[in-house]
């Protein structure tokens, strides 16, 4: 990313940019407003991305939680929204701590403990966990199905055989992640 220390050049290059109604806007109050990146950002903000709204989206941010959102698709929104809640999200242990936070449970259980500080550590850590816990699923509704066709006493058996497997599974995946982690 182009680093610009010229505040005069950062906002020529950027009301550069500017299209339709903005490119209108801008040349209409060239004067009155101050020629600084400061003075340029609050006025454009203001006329165009209202306070109310900012807020709004900080709302959003903080109301967010996982559920069943795909996990690729709930990280995109959590970083869009991030910037809406700033200081929720001030360090990057805090950023762990909030996506962390609203995760699904069964993916956040196997996660959590090892404390994470760096946020795409995190994320990559919880895609594995969300692999781990679909292939547990899916593993755990073949055996079910395979278990109601045998019947009686053997079914309550292998079902706890069955929950046993996936446990120490899980245990394996959650003792990989500390040790990539």
């Amino acid at each position: 990313m182009l680093r610009v220390e010229d505040e005069g050049l950062r906002v020529s290059l950027a009301t550069f940019l500017l299209q339709g109604n903005a490119n209108y806007w801008q040349k209409y109050t060239k004067g009155t407003i101050g020629a600084t990146w400061v003075a340029f950002t609050e006025a454009f903000l203001a006329k165009y991305f209202p306070l109310s709204t900012r807020e709004r989206l900080g709302e959003q941010f903080v109301e967010l939680r996982q559920d069943v959102t795909p996990l690729a698709q709930f990280e995109m929104r959590f970083t869009s929204l991030s910037r809406f809640a700033p200081k929720l999200v001030a360090t990057e242990e805090r950023r762990c701590y909030e996506f962390e936070r609203w995760l699904r449970d069964d993916i956040r259980e196997k996660v959590v403990r090892s404390k994470w500080k760096n946020h795409y550590d995190l994320v990559k850590a919880a895609t594995h966990a969300e692999v781990v816990v679909s292939s547990m699923g899916r593993a755990r509704e073949e055996a079910t199905s395979s278990l109601v066709k045998i019947g009686g006493s053997d079914v309550e058996m292998l079902m706890n055989i069955a929950k046993m497997i996936c446990y120490v599974g899980c245990g394996i995946a959650v003792w990989v992640m500390g040790v990539i982690g």
